[in-house]
């Protein structure tokens, strides 16, 4: 009575001493095949995706240092996309940047999900310096 991968048809498996394992996701996608199948029945299915890269450090102050910028926010993604059950998918989860104590602090890292999107990590903040002391 309920959808599988989010169409009404009925999908039968006819190997004997086959199991599969199922996920239910909601009354529009209903069930969907996650592992077991040799041969996919249901086909590919559309999954909605956010990927954020990681946001930059930024500089503190040192004895040759006047404040610093923050660090840039990493970039953002959000889509659709058709993936295939029982494909594997890169997942890329980009590290936040390193302050510094100097000026120099350091970007952050991409993130991505598979070949689908790539996001690129935020710029690092820059300081200011000085070299005349009051």
């Amino acid at each position: 009575g309920s959808n599988i991968a989010g169409s009404a048809s009925n999908v039968t498996l006819n190997t004997g001493g086959e199991s599969v394992g199922l996920i239910y996701v909601d009354t529009s996608q209903g069930w969907i095949g996650y592992s077991g199948f040799l041969n996919n029945p249901i086909g590919t299915y559309s999954v909605s995706y956010l990927v954020v890269a990681g946001g930059a450090g930024a500089p503190g102050t040192s004895s040759n240092t006047v404040g610093g910028g923050g660090g840039g926010a990493g970039g953002l993604l959000t889509s659709n996309a058709t993936v295939t059950p029982g494909t594997s998918y890169t997942i890329t989860v980009g590290a936040g940047g390193a302050g510094a104590a100097a000026a120099i602090a350091t970007n952050g890292a991409n993130s991505a999900f598979g070949a689908f999107a790539s996001s690129i990590g935020g710029g690092s903040g820059g300081g200011s310096r000085f070299r005349d002391r009051v």
